[in-house]
Order: structure tokens, then C-alpha cells, then sequence
């Protein structure tokens, strides 16, 4: 691609005429160029630079020009125009893009909750949003058939056709920011979902390898089954039961990964081969470089979200928030120190964010909610 049709594809972006895999190349460039940025780079930002860049090309032009002769290739125009443009504009005017930002001044109330919603990718391709489909069946998939039912959760229902030998037929299910949702699988284990996490398993192996991947946060409801354990992988760990009810929280952004027993009986193994055994009331974490320690769990605390509510037991600020940030699908932005505050309460997760920002106020924490270039965002003042 050369200079001209950069600037083509930079005018098409602008104007919101690319097609998908243009843009991703834009984005891609865009991102790689300002990875050690301070702040998360949004679509918004990105489409103001690439309008500076689009008014600024007759004078950067030469340089870009200059530059190309110290390159036998032709295809460093691409990467030397890019850079120079975009490196010039990130470093020299990144002011004027952030003057022309929108910023809209939003009420608490209008930060309305999550829902149920999610996605469901099926091996063959198919992508289902569970909110858009009817109440009934939604095909078939790997010996199982897939079922939306009347309380509105995915279900699938074998029909006894797995067989030993076949290949798995991975299917993934994903829940957006500001969403929740409920999965009963292939063996009728129940799986509730929290915001912003996904699991992949195999539906047509779960009836002999009960095993799914984890990302976020689950709490599950096993079955018995002492010939199969339920095994459940996550970055840092893997967690193995027999049947019983457990919490697991393993977003990434979290210091930790928290595995919460209700009742029955799990073992946790970590990436090195140590294994634990937790008993009811207990919960094991496994930190960032893969130890393990068991303590006794705030079982109310841990599954909270399960039961519709927020629980904050002497929480930390910075966790208050990133609970808020997936289930009102909002970002968060400290300003200042961040503040040793930690926040004690209990409210219910079917509100607008005004209310669960009540206790900021109540503990002298000045905050303020507002929409900048379209995405809604929560700033806390220390």
C-alpha cells in the first residue's frame, strides 16, 4: 500500500466507510504505536488523530518522503508514513485531540444496571445472542440439543450420541460487560456466569470428560459424579470436584484468583503441581506468582453477585470499582492518590449506579460521572 492510498484508507476511516478488516489494520497500527500510552487509547481518540493526520498530510508529506529514501523497499512507505504521522501527532498536538473531546456531564441515576445477555459461539461458526432469540430450541451441538428455556437461561440437553473416541466440538460462551446469564450443561451442572466472563467446553465429550475453561467469574452447582470429576481451568489454576458448589473469580485485571467452597469438597492445583484441599467455608487464592493460601471465606461476600447484590466488607476502593466498571459497563479513572479507603455495605445489583455511589459519598469521596466522546465514564477524586 502506498502513501496515496494510506491516505485514502485514513479519509475512509474518518468517515466511517472502511470496511471491517481496514479499520482493524488502522486500529492495530494505531494501538502498536501507542502501547506505552498512559491512558487506554478509545475508538474516539483514535478517529480524532487519524482526522488531525488527514488535515496535516501536505506538511508531513515530505518528511515521510525523506525518510523513504534511507528504505530500498516500497513497502516502508507504509510503516515509515504511519509512524511519522501518527508519532508526530501523539507527541506534538495530542492536545488538540483532547480539546476536542465531547464531554458530556451524566447523573448517576442514567448509569443503569447490567441484564441478561451473552453470547454463545458454537463450533461450526455460528454466533447466538441469547438475548435476541425466543424461548425454545436453538439447534443441536455436539450430541446435545440446545435449549433457551422459559427462565430465560441456556440448557443443554444430551441425547446420549457422544461417543469415547471423537474429536472434541468446543463451544464458547461469553458474557459482555453489563451482563450476566445461566448455563446448565450436557450432565446438567449449573454454571451462573457474572459480567465481562466466558467458559469454553466440549458438549460433546461432557458426558465423559467433564471439563470447561474458565475466564471472570463462575459460581457453580456440580453434580455427583464420583467416576467423572468436573474439572475447571483458569490462568492460574485448576480446581477439581466431585460435586459440591464453588465460587471462582479470576479476572484478570483481580492481585488474585479466589476459589470459594459452599459445600462439598474441591482441590486446587497451581501451574507448579501443588495441590490444596479446601474445606466448606474456605477459600484458596492463588496470587500472581502462583502460590496458594487457604483462608476462611466471607461466603456472603464471595457470592454475592450470584444473589443480586453488591457486598463490601471492608473492600478496597480499588475493587468497589472494578465490580462497578463491569456491571455498569463504565470506566473508571482515579485522580490523585488513590485513596486506603475501605468500603463496608450491601446493595442490591438491579439499580442505577447512583445507588452503590451513595457509599462514596458517604465515606467523603468525591466523584463524578460523565460521557467522554461517546463512553461513559466514573472519575474519583482523592
Amino acid at each position: 500500500m502506498d502513501e496515496e492510498q494510506w491516505r485514502e484508507l485514513l479519509k475512509r476511516y474518518v468517515n466511517g466507510d472502511c470496511t471491517d478488516e481496514e479499520r482493524t489494520i488502522v486500529d492495530k497500527w494505531y494501538r502498536q504505536l501507542g502501547e506505552h500510552a498512559e491512558d487506554q487509547i478509545s475508538r474516539d481518540e483514535i478517529t480524532e488523530d487519524i482526522r488531525l493526520v488527514h488535515d496535516r498530510i501536505p506538511t508531513i508529506r515530505s518528511r515521510a518522503r525523506m525518510r523513504w529514501m534511507r528504505y530500498s523497499a516500497a513497502a516502508a512507505i507504509v510503516l515509515i508514513s504511519l509512524i511519522a504521522t501518527l508519532s508526530f501527532l501523539r507527541q506534538g498536538v495530542r492536545t488538540d485531540a483532547a480539546a476536542l473531546a465531547v464531554v458530556d456531564t451524566l447523573d448517576a441515576s442514567q448509569l443503569l444496571p447490567g441484564s441478561d445477555k451473552a453470547i454463545l459461539e458454537l463450533a461450526d461458526g455460528r454466533i447466538i445472542a441469547m438475548d435476541d432469540v425466543k424461548v425454545g430450541i436453538l439447534g443441536a451441538e455436539g450430541g446435545s440439543t440446545i435449549v433457551k428455556d422459559s427462565e430465560g437461561s441456556l440448557v443443554y440437553r444430551a441425547n446420549n450420541t457422544a461417543a469415547r473416541y471423537v474429536d472434541p466440538v468446543y463451544n464458547t460462551f461469553r458474557i459482555p460487560r453489563g451482563g450476566q446469564f445461566r448455563l446448565t450443561l450436557p450432565d446438567g451442572s449449573k454454571v451462573w456466569l457474572n459480567a465481562e466472563s466466558s467458559i469454553t467446553y466440549a458438549p460433546n465429550r461432557f458426558t465423559i470428560e467433564r471439563s470447561i475453561t474458565l475466564e471472570g467469574e463462575a459460581f457453580f452447582d456440580v453434580v455427583t459424579d464420583p467416576k467423572r470429576p468436573f474439572t475447571v481451568k483458569t490462568a492460574r489454576q485448576t480446581v477439581t470436584v466431585h460435586g459440591t458448589q464453588f465460587n471462582i473469580n479470576s479476572y484478570a485485571d483481580e492481585p488474585g484468583a479466589r476459589t470459594t467452597l459452599v459445600e462439598g469438597s474441591v482441590s486446587i492445583t497451581n501451574q507448579g503441581g501443588q495441590t490444596q484441599y479446601l474445606r466448606p467455608g474456605q477459600v484458596a487464592i492463588v496470587d500472581g506468582g502462583g502460590a496458594i493460601s487457604v483462608q476462611k471465606a466471607d461466603v456472603a461476600h464471595e457470592t454475592a453477585w450470584k444473589n443480586g447484590l453488591f457486598h463490601f466488607d471492608g473492600t478496597d476502593l480499588e475493587a468497589v470499582m472494578r465490580q462497578l466498571s463491569r456491571w455498569y459497563d463504565v470506566d473508571v479513572v482515579f485522580k490523585g492518590k488513590q485513596s486506603a479507603v475501605r468500603l463496608w455495605g450491601e446493595v442490591n445489583r438491579n439499580t442505577s449506579a447512583a445507588t452503590p455511589l451513595e457509599l462514596l459519598n458517604f465515606f467523603e469521596l468525591r466523584h463524578e460521572v460523565t460521557q467522554v466522546n461517546g463512553r461513559r465514564r466514573i472519575t474519583i477524586f482523592d
